[in-house]
């Protein structure tokens, strides 16, 4: 499997199995996202140094909850994040 089609098994895929796919899976406009901004394009990257990336931006329901630019206020953690191999999901 290929690092895109990775990401696609990870965001639209779903979307798609949901019949949600009108308003979540994609960064669009008009669609609610959670997502995260790294610190080098993602696609670039040897899958296997994925985990090497750091996280510059989280935005969780809406609002910007970490920022590398902000002053820490409060841990990713505490918004029900979790890191995983360069992504966020929320904790279950």
């Amino acid at each position: 499997m290929s690092l895109v089609e990775a990401v696609r098994a990870y965001t639209i895929n779903p979307a798609r199995q949901d019949f949600a796919e009108g308003w979540k899976g994609s960064i669009e406009v008009g669609k609610v996202a959670d997502l995260c901004v790294l610190d080098r394009p993602l696609l670039d990257l040897d899958p296997h140094s994925i985990t090497d990336a750091e996280v510059d931006l989280t935005v969780f329901d809406g609002r910007v909850s970490t920022s590398a630019d902000l002053p820490a206020t409060r841990p990713a953690n505490t918004f029900g994040i979790k890191r995983y191999a360069g992504f966020l999901r929320p904790r279950k």
